[in-house]
């Protein structure tokens, strides 16, 4: 079952007022998964990985939906001003949401698993690396940190405590340049995560089996 009328906080942000899509457990969940979908495309769309997640009793599923489609409008290689206020709007929306699960059902960072595809991917791995902590898992799918080299490079105080994070890409994926995943990869590891890197040939811009078995195999630890 699928809902979207569910009351989060909204602001006046890019996209602040737009519709969350809540599956799964809407009453008294106990672990929670938010994912981001990927540039053009919809809430619905990443939702339909759910299927294949096998997803527990105990789970409510979040996927907020970006304003016309898009999470911020130029590459994420690029300096970060150029997709500002998207940008922080996208950061401030995740934010948003995991403090509504936590004054809605009590649910906290350890029991919050995030997933984003591409532009969604993009954002997860900027929100753990801004907001350092241990989460249930963090799956990123075809993404890494945004930004220039410098802003990439940046330093954010904190550790992830051993949270499981799977980053998958094709290593000649047109859009997410290898390098850096590679980086993505190093600093989430330099800063206590428990990383596993998967470069695939052949892969094409899609989420791969493997890091749905790796996010269904993290909601289905007790």
């Amino acid at each position: 079952m699928t809902k979207n009328n569910i009351e989060v906080p909204s602001s006046k942000l890019p996209h602040g007022n737009e519709k969350v899509l809540f599956s799964g457990n809407l009453v008294n969940p106990t672990k929670a998964l938010l994912l981001l979908h990927g540039r053009g495309a919809t809430a619905v769309d990443i939702l339909s990985i759910t299927p294949y997640l096998n997803i527990q009793d105990d789970v409510l599923v979040l996927a907020p939906q970006a304003a016309d489609n898009t999470w911020y409008p130029r590459p994420f290689t690029e300096l970060q001003d150029v997709n500002q206020p998207n940008l922080n709007s996208s950061i401030e929306r995740i934010s948003t949401l995991i403090s509504f699960l936590d004054s809605e059902f009590k649910i906290s960072a350890e029991q919050i698993a995030l997933a984003g595809f591409s532009q969604g991917a993009c954002l997860v791995s900027e929100y753990v690396k801004h907001y350092p902590k241990i989460y249930l898992a963090v799956a990123i799918y075809s993404g890494g940190f945004i930004g220039e080299d410098r802003e990439v490079n940046q330093q954010i105080a904190g550790s992830l405590g051993h949270t499981p994070i799977y980053i998958g890409c094709d290593q000649e994926d047109f859009h997410i340049p290898k390098l850096r995943v590679s980086k993505t990869a190093e600093y989430l590891s330099d800063h206590g995560a428990d990383v596993t890197l998967r470069f695939y040939s052949n892969f094409g811009h899609i989420i791969h089996s493997e890091g749905v078995d790796f996010l269904k195999d993290a909601l289905s630890k007790t």
